[in-house]
């Protein structure tokens, strides 16, 4: 930089700075491969999230069709058994 008409202080702040600056904005290998791991590890843990979610709706699901069933088994019960008592009724009164 002294070739091209800085001074040495003038350089040597320039150097100092380009220096700072590639520490503070630069990645390096290592701070690479901590990203990677720190990432992999949080994959995880978000792929160990998702199958406890799926058991539970699973579980939640099968729960709620097997109460949804047992309502329509009752409620085919009692539609038949009104239709018994309707018919016997009427099979009364005609008879």
């Amino acid at each position: 930089m002294e070739t091209v008409g800085f001074t040495r202080q003038q350089a040597e702040a320039m150097a100092e700075e380009q220096s700072k600056l590639i520490d503070e904005r630069l990645a390096t290998k290592a701070d690479i491969e901590e990203l990677r791991l720190t990432t992999k590890v949080e994959i995880e843990v978000v792929r160990a999230d998702i199958e406890k979610l799926r058991v539970l709706t699973k579980a939640d699901l099968e729960t709620g069709l097997a109460k949804t069933k047992a309502q329509i088994i009752i409620w085919v019960v009692s539609i038949m058994g009104a239709q018994i008592a309707l018919i016997l009724g009427v099979l009364k009164f005609h008879g």
